[in-house]
């Protein structure tokens, strides 16, 4: 099978360097397209209920949350959205907290119809499936203090976690509505409030908050931090509603990430990703072992993956200017195997040409 390849391998090394400098040419140009900052994807519903977040849309918090130091270690949170009901985008951080320091302190991500609290301190991440429906409104409450955390659905309870705490300081930072601070993580939908409690609201308490806001009247303001209704109907700011209250919401004019991680840590959460990353660099390495003329085969192997190595980082660093796309340590060790994978072909195959001495 090798020998029935041998016609289709180039073996001219200007052939093979010209062939390089193409491949680099199409990896940069498909990495960092499209060679621009996005527009920020967030409108006002048309009937003025509402914002709604497109694929890249992002809301920032003007300031950090300040949460009283005479306050218990709880908090309750009311989300009050619409997911969007296109199956190719069923998952994205809803809302999130962050620092310039610490681009991820708490967020609160869609996953198909389920939602996850995921906190980055070390601490416990809690996941609940059967939450949300495509397309319909839901009102979300999750409460968390020294007993309990849990979560309901327009006023009743769907799990709860014993014994399980989310620390209120998590809280402490910088809100962020449709994405992360330190990635793009989209969530396309409809968002029509926000409220944040230096409480935990009991079972009771949410039930009448549900019916108080899908009535439109003002929820309880009884250790109410930050309190966003997005009714305004046009505008770039969205002020907080909470009495003695500051800290507004903005909408900028194009899509950012505030705190982007650069050469993100590795992970595994993203097959396709990994496999596209490896096949993306198996052409390069294949042609670049074919072009150098280092003797030995371990140390022109060895060269491909210094230079995929070194192109793939280039990519990444560059990736940080564009909002859209991530800087990421996976990505590096992925082309870098896949230039490997590609130079290993090019010497099997031009191996089994190579006549054997008697």
């Amino acid at each position: 099978m090798l020998e029935a390849l041998q016609p289709l391998i180039p073996r001219s090394r200007k052939l093979l360097g010209a062939l390089s400098l193409l491949l680099v040419a199409g990896m940069l140009a498909a990495c960092l397209y499209p060679f621009r900052v996005a527009p920020n994807a967030v409108a006002w519903s048309p009937d003025g209920q509402g914002i709604t977040f497109g694929n890249h849309g992002v809301v920032l918090g003007s300031q950090p949350l300040r949460i009283p130091s005479n306050t218990d270690d709880a908090f309750s949170m009311e989300l009050w959205l619409r997911p969007e009901g296109n199956k190719n985008h069923d998952q994205g951080s809803i809302l999130g907290f962050y620092t310039p320091e610490h681009p991820r302190l708490f967020t609160i991500d869609q996953r198909h119809t389920g939602v996850a609290l995921r906190r980055y301190d070390g601490g416990q991440s809690l996941y609940t499936a059967d939450v949300l429906l495509l397309d319909r409104m839901a009102f979300l409450t999750i409460t968390s203090d020294e007993q309990r955390t849990a979560i309901y659905a327009n006023g009743a309870r769907v799990r709860d976690w014993p014994g399980v705490r989310i620390p209120n300081r998590l809280l402490a930072g910088r809100l962020i509505l449709g994405t992360t601070a330190a990635m793009d993580d989209s969530w396309p939908g409809t968002m029509r409030g926000v409220a944040i409690y230096s409480r935990a609201l009991n079972a009771a308490q949410v039930k009448q908050h549900y019916a108080t806001w899908t009535a439109g009247a003002s929820p309880d303001a009884d250790g109410l931090l930050a309190l966003y209704r997005f009714d305004g109907g046009s505008g770039h700011v969205i002020a907080n509603q909470a009495p003695g209250a500051s800290g507004e919401l903005r909408i900028p004019e194009q899509y950012t990430i505030p705190a982007k991680d650069v050469l993100e840590p590795v992970e595994f959460d993203h097959p396709n990703d990994i496999i596209a990353n490896i096949i993306g660099f198996m052409p390069l390495g294949f042609t670049l072992y074919g072009f150098l003329t280092v003797s030995r085969m371990r140390a022109r192997i060895m060269v491909v993956a210094l230079l995929c190595g070194a192109f793939s980082v280039s990519i990444e660093l560059m990736q940080v200017m564009l909002p859209t796309r991530d800087s990421s340590q996976t990505d590096v060790l992925t082309n870098i195997l896949g230039g490997v994978i590609g130079a290993w072909i090019y010497r099997a195959l031009t191996a089994s040409a190579v006549p054997k001495s008697s």
